[in-house]
């Protein structure tokens, strides 16, 4: 498992050098581009030389597309409208209509905030225009109110208001334009998170957060099912390959989600490549467990990674296909993956590229899960009816399939109700619960696979030489051995602990 996922990453970390995202996240498309030997590129429309690192490139319906990161190398400035429109009011709302009259080209009003000297620009070599306005807004109106005063940073572009605590607004946050019916100069300021859905808001920051959480639980698990002679199985090594796929997963979104915009576009299908092998995996770890310690292992263990690590290679190169492939008929869905966030790009790509395939594993994998419950079922059965006759032996055995068993259905209910959630939608709070849990899956791998049973006692021995569980050590003390509590751990102190 781990050659196969250092060569796709070698091989997709190699791809796509061009797709990195735009640190502003603010892109404008180049109309007119030179591309010149070295990778740079000139905007002849803006006059604006873009280097290699800063630009986006696309293959969009059989032809070569470039988005620079504008405001990475110029200071913005958002106009309400493009240029030869203005703003027009309408009750409840505004929209962009032809700019009346002659007029002149686009002035802003900015301010040198160390000398508080101010001036009109207009779009030079410092400052660039972007366009759009949001949602929720309201106008700043100095003139007939003194506590709308503002100022617009010479340098930064920034928006600061004095009577609100000197606070600064981004270009997310405000624009300016004039308005046809009195011709003035006007500021419509808005709440950048009050265009984002509240539970997005949350979400953008808990869902990062419960992720690095389940990441120490899951290095431990990794390290435990490795280290450990024992566990070193068919199973073990489904559990390996699962852990290893969901630790890189929570890595890759929670880099992808919290400002980190270097990873290529190739790091970014990783990620997805990671998410259903992770999902596929589910399935091979619990089905394990139900052949005979003489079943070639090795060869099973092949087979699985190939149904788990396949499905996840078809999608991907399927995505990479409808994405760069020349000749792609107009109108078939493309992943865009990274052009504003390391996913794709809007609910179509979604659906094509993520939820319909996670659908169709998750009804083979449901399929499979019925097949393999009549089997613990089934072995159960005749377990206890070998313990009637004296086999206790088999007491560990049947406690384990249950142990399965419970998974089986915490995983096979929880994915369902993951994809069920995207299909059905909804206000995203009613399905914290499901995502929360998604995002906590490594604790629960813990506490299944190491916590509870002879991975514990395994791991206890190895890394732990010199501890001993509660109920061995208290059976001890009878005897006359004495013992220390720490935590519920008990320490031997019987010929100085040995």
């Amino acid at each position: 498992m781990s050659a196969f996922g250092i060569v796709w990453m070698l091989i997709l970390f190699g791809a796509g050098a061009r797709g990195t995202s735009c640190k502003t996240n603010w892109t404008v498309e180049l109309n007119e581009p030179t591309v010149f030997d070295n990778l740079t590129i000139l905007d002849k429309k803006d006059g604006v030389l873009y280097a290699p690192n800063e630009y986006i490139k696309r293959e969009v319906e059989n032809s070569t597309k470039y988005w620079g990161c504008l405001c990475d190398i110029k200071t913005c400035i958002r106009k309400c409208c493009p240029l030869g429109e203005n703003l027009e009011m309408i009750p409840k709302k505004n929209k962009c209509v032809p700019r009346l009259g002659n007029g002149t080209d686009f002035m802003v009003n900015v301010t040198d905030m160390k000398t508080q000297h101010s001036y009109f620009v207009n779009r030079s070599s410092h400052f660039r225009w972007i366009y759009g306005f949001g949602k929720k807004w309201f106008f700043l109106d100095p003139e007939n109110n003194p506590d709308d005063v503002y100022y617009i940073n010479a340098v930064n572009g920034k928006l600061t208001t004095p009577h609100f605590g000197d606070q600064s607004y981004g270009i997310h946050e405000f624009c300016v334009d004039y308005f046809n019916q009195t011709n003035k100069y006007k500021v419509l300021l808005w709440n950048a998170e009050s265009d984002t859905d509240d539970s997005r808001k949350v979400t953008s920051i808990l869902y990062p957060v419960l992720m690095i959480i389940s990441l120490p639980p899951l290095l431990i698990t990794f390290t435990v099912y490795t280290v450990i002679v024992e566990l070193r199985n068919l199973h073990g090594y489904c559990l390996l390959s699962y852990v290893a796929s969901l630790f890189f997963f929570y890595v890759s979104f929670v880099m992808g989600h919290t400002g980190i915009d270097w990873l290529p576009t190739g790091a970014c299908y990783f990620v997805d490549l990671l998410f259903i092998s992770a999902f596929s995996f589910h399935y091979s770890k619990i089905r394990a467990i139900t052949g005979t310690e003489e079943e070639k292992d090795k060869k099973k263990f092949i087979y699985y990674s190939l149904y788990c690590w396949g499905c996840a290679a078809v999608l991907l190169i399927a995505a990479v296909v409808f994405e760069f492939a020349p000749g792609i008929p107009e109108g078939f869905v493309k992943p865009g993956i990274a052009i504003d966030r390391c996913w794709f790009k809007d609910k179509k790509a979604d659906f094509c590229f993520c939820y319909a395939p996670a659908s169709i594993l998750m009804i083979s994998n449901i399929i499979m899960f019925i097949l393999t419950a009549f089997n613990l079922m089934k072995m159960n059965r005749e377990m206890r009816v070998m313990e009637k006759a004296g086999a206790s032996s088999n007491e560990r055995r049947r406690n384990k399939s249950m142990m399965y068993m419970k998974l089986m259905t915490m995983m096979g209910i929880n994915w369902a109700l993951e994809v069920t959630s995207w299909g059905v939608g909804g206000k995203d709070h009613w399905w914290y619960f499901i995502d929360v849990f998604n995002c906590l899956q490594g604790w629960f791998v813990f506490f299944i696979f190491v916590y509870a049973g002879k991975p514990r006692e395994l791991a206890m021995r190895k890394f732990f030489p010199r501890m001993r569980r509660t109920s061995y050590v208290m059976k001890n003390s009878k005897q006359g051995v004495n013992t220390l509590p720490f935590f519920g751990i008990y320490f031997n102190m019987k010929q100085g602990g040995q």
